[in-house]
């Protein structure tokens, strides 16, 4: 496991152009949108997993396969298949980034070729995820 960023700022360049293979949240329910965790899996390259922490930092890493199997097998939460659900799969990232809203609040911003995910904080405890297609 390589660990990217743990900040309030930054940015991803490394998925740039990258396609979309799968995006999975790990929650209470498969229809839930407040992911303990958001697993992605670039094509091509290494799973991806992100969350915003308890102390206020976006987080970055880099998992391998096992770490992922590791993730979404553990019983005590389901698994959300978001990229079907907001049909991101194949969609192409143009840009990912993490900064403060204008309210203070940590987002993690993903700009995609249909549109833009985005994983908010609602408070020290909850983050909420939302997809804004760009053809509404």
């Amino acid at each position: 496991m390589k660990r990217f960023f743990q900040d309030e700022r930054f940015q991803v360049l490394h998925l740039n152009g990258a396609t979309i293979d799968a995006c999975l949240g790990v929650c209470a329910d498969a229809d839930d949108l407040t992911p303990a965790l958001v697993l992605l899996k670039p094509h091509g390259l290494a799973w991806q997993r992100f969350h915003l922490d308890q102390l206020g930092f976006g987080v970055w890493e880099e998992v391998p396969e096992q770490v992922v199997q590791d993730d979404l097998g553990d019983d005590s939460y389901a698994v959300a298949d978001y990229a079907a659900r907001f049909g991101l799969r194949e969609a192409r990232i143009l840009d990912t980034r993490c900064a403060p809203n204008d309210a203070g609040r940590l987002q993690l911003w993903h700009e995609l070729s249909v549109g833009v995910l985005v994983l908010s904080q609602l408070d020290n405890d909850t983050s909420q995820l939302s997809f804004v297609s760009s053809a509404s």
